[in-house]
């Protein structure tokens, strides 16, 4: 508790943060503890060998960790995981939770790019594992992306990377709450999505349960907009592609590295306080792909520009595909 002394210290009411985090550090200490006496009962059943080999991409849960952690201890298991989404180091949010990712608590580790491997291997302290340069796989059959066997023919895709947290906290929490994340994704549909003479998919975030009875806010809003589709199943974005379909998203998350690797244009939002794109690689998004701030005084001019004008965005994204090649195949892997 006291690595938490420093962040204590800035409140006045220090006794009460304090009282919050010792609650939170003994009910994550508890759930660990019980979800690893859970899986060593319920482990017996599969016939597992001595030294198997652990495969994973992400740990997010205190399940995740206690599932690791048992197969070191019982199985004396090497733990292989594979990097989780493309942009690995691109965003700020990579470096703030540098104790959770791969190569923190692997025995080796699959990156998809030199900068993956770079990033890994020289900007995170905590790295434990070797880190080696995989081949990039491309995450979708082309054949049925070719079919795709969705019937309705959309202009934009916005993929929503909102899920709520609830009260199950997720590991990986994010400096933007749930009613943010409603108000954000509100004026979006509102002010811009609403306004186009587009056709337009509202993609929810997949394999999300709901947290709240009042949770279909959003749902609802999007059913009063002909132009405006909603999607809250678990949907492969492979089967409603379409070349030069544009994709919108907030955040350099992983699922920005997924959807580089269609090719199609892509407009990122970017907030401070969920996955910000690093202050030095802004000017490398902004000549490759569509980068807005949504910070800056003219964010509201472009972005509406950006919705509305496919003839605008078709013509400047034919004039960034230079750069956008490097800069995939140097921060992405993607040739």
């Amino acid at each position: 508790i006291n690595c938490f002394n420093e962040f204590i210290n800035t409140f006045s009411s220090k006794k009460i943060v304090k009282k919050i985090i010792i609650d939170l550090y003994n009910n994550g200490k508890k759930n660990y503890v019980d979800n690893f006496n859970n899986l060593k009962k319920d482990i017996k059943k599969y016939n597992i060998k001595l030294e198997s080999k652990f495969h994973t991409s992400q740990l997010t849960s205190a399940k995740d960790f206690a599932l690791m952690d048992l197969f070191k201890e019982k199985y004396n298991s090497k733990i292989i995981t594979y990097q989780h989404g493309h942009g690995q180091g691109l965003s700020e949010y990579h470096d703030y939770i540098k104790f959770l990712k791969e190569t923190s608590y692997s025995d080796l580790n699959h990156v998809f790019s030199k900068n993956g491997k770079e990033y890994n291997s020289n900007n995170n302290s905590f790295s434990i594992s070797k880190t080696v340069v995989s081949k990039f796989y491309y995450p979708y059959n082309k054949t049925l992306t070719k079919l795709n066997s969705y019937n309705n023919n959309f202009d934009i895709v916005y993929f929503s990377p909102w899920h709520m947290n609830g009260i199950n906290h997720s590991l990986y929490n994010y400096g933007i709450n749930d009613f943010e994340k409603i108000k954000i994704e509100s004026k979006l549909i509102k002010n811009y999505l609403s306004k186009t003479n587009y056709k337009i998919l509202i993609k929810k975030y997949p394999y999300d349960s709901q947290k709240y009875n009042s949770e279909n806010y959003i749902k609802n809003l999007v059913a009063n907009y002909k132009n405006l589709t909603f999607y809250n199943k678990t949907l492969k974005y492979p089967e409603f592609y379409q070349k030069k379909q544009i994709i919108l998203l907030f955040g350099c998350s992983s699922t920005f590295g997924y959807l580089a690797s269609f090719h199609n244009p892509i407009i990122m939002v970017n907030l401070k306080n969920y996955f910000p794109v690093k202050k030095k690689l802004e000017e490398h998004f902004k000549k490759s792909i569509f980068l807005v701030n949504h910070d800056d005084q003219d964010y509201k001019r472009l972005l509406q520009k950006l919705v509305s004008d496919k003839k605008y965005i078709y013509e400047e994204w034919e004039k960034k595909t230079i750069y956008r090649e490097m800069f995939y195949k140097k921060f992405l892997g993607i040739y």
